[in-house]
């Protein structure tokens, strides 16, 4: 579990943690970490879109006020 959460967060890969484990406790924790990754690449998604809007609208107030 530990090594497919190294490669998950070093962007080695996109899989996220197995959680066909055993131990029902493990299962749980493996589930939550998924669950918070998920949130955090929502989360750098919505960020960036923000950004991007932000830097659309100040160009176009630029060519605006150029004009």
């Amino acid at each position: 579990m530990t090594e497919q959460l190294r490669s998950y967060n070093e962007g080695v890969t996109g899989k996220k943690i197995d959680i066909a484990l055993f131990d029902p406790k493990l299962e749980a924790l493996a589930g939550q970490i998924n669950r918070q990754s998920h949130f955090i690449v929502e989360a750098e998604v919505h960020r960036r879109r923000i950004e991007n809007e932000f830097r659309q609208a100040a160009a176009n107030i630029s060519h605006d006020v150029l004009r």
